[in-house]
């Protein structure tokens, strides 16, 4: 398992290592998508 997780690790850093530009423009779209979605989730419990 901790086997899996380093694997998961080591290819993350390889590929920010390959493409720094590319992994940070993705690191930030998945931030936004995250705090968009916890905001409309948000939202609708609120409506709800």
């Amino acid at each position: 398992h901790s086997s899996f997780i380093s694997f998961i690790i080591g290819s993350v850093s390889e590929f920010f290592g390959y493409s720094q530009v590319t992994g940070s423009s993705l690191l930030l779209t998945s931030l936004l998508g995250i705090g968009v979605t916890y905001f409309v989730v948000k939202y609708l419990k609120e409506k709800l």
